[in-house]
């Protein structure tokens, strides 16, 4: 098993740290900051463009003495493997998760650090209540479906969730204010690798219909920014693996798709794990994959967030 790299991109503000992440993680590491500890008047925090209402806020809160503790971020899917730990490492930070979840994949005991608000980010009445009622500073959108195989099984139930109900949320968003959004993506956007290692420039031609509903939002997303100014960045991971180390979050999706915890069931159970394909160019000919521990997310969020730098940007 492999594990890959940190990466870092420069930007006209500052600086973004990215890292080859699986299925939703990396965007955490992009709302991560320092706590300010401004004092009085006078104080010169550095703070990097969050446009519209959100630099307002943090300005306001650096420049009045204050912290960013009651600073709030929605984060959709919250409730899930990701979202979950994500949510954690943003409370540590001194940020209230508020997640917002209609609990169809999710689970509401791995919501532990904000208030649960029930809800599909289609439902746009509902959503718009929510935002009016916590103002926050940001959205995090991992809410969407995501196994391949269902996804080329039932295509219109991916094209449904992932890609209708993100335009809906997203319709939401520019009605009511343009938030800073931070898009879980995929590596499935790539599909088959041209070359390796993959950059963020790599041909987007994704083979399944997953990938391609996340490439759609992430078209829409730049699309709004031209239109709209709807600042965003998009993400795109790899495989994720592993666990809160406290133990009061983790994997547990049903049905279990994902090899490693697969494998562990099979050692604890005795049983048998299937490997599928033979035919890579390794010396088994199975593939190699890159994983990154969860809590790698968690640990990002120790650094300084420097959320989009006046721009919208995409990332992995």
């Amino acid at each position: 098993m492999s594990t890959s790299s940190a990466g870092f991109l420069d930007g006209r503000a500052g600086f973004l740290y990215a890292f080859m992440l699986s299925p939703y993680e990396a965007m955490i590491a992009i709302l991560a900051h320092e706590k300010l500890n401004a004092r009085g008047k006078g104080c010169s925090a550095r703070l990097f463009d969050l446009t519209h209402s959100g630099t307002a806020k943090i300005e306001s809160a650096a420049h009045n003495g204050g912290t960013l503790e009651n600073m709030k971020i929605i984060v959709t899917g919250g409730a899930g493997y990701i979202g979950s730990h994500a949510c954690k490492a943003l409370a540590r930070r001194g940020f209230e998760s508020i997640v917002f979840d209609n609990l169809s994949r999710g689970n509401r005991w791995a919501v532990k650090w904000g208030p649960l608000e029930f809800g599909d980010v289609a439902d746009s009445a509902r959503l718009r209540a929510v935002l009016e009622q916590y103002r926050p500073v940001a959205i995090m959108h991992f809410a969407a479906y995501a196994y391949v195989g269902e996804s080329v099984q039932d295509p219109l139930l991916y094209y449904r969730n992932n890609v209708s109900a993100t335009a809906s949320l997203l319709q939401t968003l520019v009605d009511f204010e343009s938030l800073p959004v931070v898009f879980s993506s995929t590596c499935a956007t790539y599909g088959v690798p041209e070359r390796t290692p993959i950059a963020e420039d790599h041909p987007q031609h994704p083979i399944n219909p997953y990938g391609f509903s996340k490439l759609v939002v992430e078209r829409m997303l730049a699309d709004l920014d031209a239109a709209r100014g709807l600042r965003s960045i998009s993400l795109r991971y790899f495989n994720a693996a592993g666990a809160d180390p406290d133990g009061e979050i983790g994997k547990a999706h049903d049905p279990e798709t994902h090899l490693i915890p697969l494998v562990l069931a099979a050692a604890r159970d005795g049983k048998s794990v299937s490997v599928f394909g033979d035919d890579y160019d390794t010396t088994d000919g199975t593939c190699i994959r890159d994983y990154v521990h969860v809590l790698d997310i968690a640990e990002a969020l120790s650094w300084r967030w420097n959320t989009f730098c006046g721009e919208s940007r995409v990332a992995h």
